[in-house]
């Protein structure tokens, strides 16, 4: 039942907009219809603008060149048609549609001798449109240019109307780190597609947007890859920096050798099953001896068949740079693991995290990574790489948002990243005026 109210939920503020911009597309078309004394087809205007009205405002000048395209061929060759039928006697009907069977095929080759392949079902509709619709309706002049005028009407409102926002001022000297916890719950959920459009939008409209997570690139990648993500990401938790654009790790912090053989070593004292995660040559390796529970087979499965991890049964070479051992056992287990090795002198070489996963339900995951290895230290490297001024926080405890809260959700973590990287700037001089502010960072800090 809560599931069921989940989905009844208002849209997504930018859900919602786009609503709004294409109803307001259709009535400007409307108001231009009736500016024109009624002449044309509004119908056809209203219909290429609720098309054009794209998710994305690069999606709507696209799609309006070739809506453009389109109705350009469509009507040249509509008009010779109907020039052409014109002279032909009634009892001449079935030539007639045998002409714009072949006008179809004429349309369809045009668009793709000139690369306008996408076109090609827009043109072949418009053709068909005036050729079928327009046929006995008059002059052919004068309906083919109310037909182009009217696409051209609708085209230029949605690309208007998509276009059009507030008057806002961009920070584009702030990072903006957003937690992948936050976007996507366990392994297999997906992110859903309204809030991929809201961070692509953010995106497009210049933001730095970078995630920050504990798993590896290879889950982000199979995650993200809908999501047009440019700057490198921070990775198994502040391990190592990944270009995603690239497919490189551009920073990453290995265990030292001996270390990592330590500790190694003390585990297969205990009998406890390990794996080691490497890098080598950007590529991600995986070594393991065995799988001692159904837990650790599960995860294998479903793991493996990823190309972007390389799962190898054996010892890891004494080249590879280690970043993080991993041991999945049960919760007392792992309790009674962390406690022994708590006790080992170098123990305090490494950093131990604990995760549980609902899908691994009564199993820990027990990491080790190098003690210098950090999320604030890989963020700061990111700062740095990227030229931004100031980090900023979104859906975790050090700022904005408190996770466990309703404001962590995608959708305000999306909000709260459009309220900050683009305030209206009317919103700005008014609390200039007079009003003492402090932002929600500074409340924070």
């Amino acid at each position: 039942m809560k599931e069921n109210e989940r989905t009844r939920r208002k849209p997504l503020p930018h859900v919602g907009m786009r609503m709004i911009k294409t109803a307001v597309a259709v009535f400007l078309c409307l108001v231009v219809y009736m500016l024109r004394r009624h002449r044309g087809m509004p119908i056809h205007a209203t219909i290429a603008a609720v098309i054009c009205m794209q998710p994305y405002m690069e999606g709507s000048r696209t799609f309006a060149v070739n809506r453009i395209i389109a109705t350009v061929i469509g009507a040249v060759y509509g008009l010779g048609a109907l020039l052409i039928t014109e002279r032909i006697p009634k009892s001449g009907e079935l030539f007639e549609y045998l002409l714009i069977a072949m006008g179809v095929i004429l349309v369809l080759h045009t668009t793709v001798w000139i690369d306008k392949a996408a076109a090609a079902s827009l043109a072949s509709a418009v053709f068909l449109i005036i050729t079928v619709s327009y046929a006995s309706t008059g002059d052919p002049f004068e309906q083919v240019y109310h037909r182009v005028i009217d696409t051209l009407i609708g085209i230029g409102a949605a690309v208007f109307v998509n276009g059009f926002h507030l008057p806002k001022e961009y920070h584009r000297e702030k990072l903006f780190l957003v937690r992948l916890e936050n976007l996507i719950p366990d392994e297999s959920s997906e992110i859903p597609a309204s809030i991929q459009i809201g961070m692509n939008r953010l995106i497009e409209d210049g933001a730095k947007v970078a995630v920050v997570t504990w798993r590896t690139p290879a889950f982000l990648v199979e995650k993200l890859k809908d999501m047009k993500i440019q700057l490198p990401m921070v990775v198994m938790d502040g391990a190592a920096l990944y270009d995603i654009q690239e497919n490189r790790y551009i920073e990453k912090v290995a265990i030292p050798r001996e270390q990592a053989q330590l500790l190694i070593d003390s585990l297969r004292r205990r009998g406890q099953n390990y794996i080691v995660t490497t890098i080598v040559e950007d590529s991600l390796f995986l070594y393991y001896e065995r799988f001692d529970n159904p837990m650790e087979e599960k995860n294998y499965e479903k793991m493996h068949k990823s190309p972007y991890r390389n799962y190898v049964q054996g010892d890891y070479h004494r080249e590879d740079a280690i970043v993080y051992v991993r041991v999945m056992e049960t919760c007392e287990k792992v309790e009674r693991l962390e406690k022994e090795l708590s006790k080992e002198p170098f123990i305090r070489n490494f950093r131990m995290e604990k995760r549980e996963l609902p899908e691994y339900e009564g199993y820990t995951m027990l990491y080790f990574y190098d003690i210098r290895a950090s999320r604030a230290g890989m963020e700061e490297k990111l700062r740095r790489y990227v030229k931004a001024k100031e980090l900023v926080h979104t859906g975790t405890e050090e700022e904005l948002l408190e996770p466990q809260s309703e404001e962590a959700k995608p959708e305000n973590v999306i909000r709260c990243i459009r309220r900050l990287y683009e305030p209206v700037r009317f919103w700005k001089k008014r609390r200039q005026k007079g009003e003492s502010h402090v932002s929600d960072t500074d409340r924070r800090g």
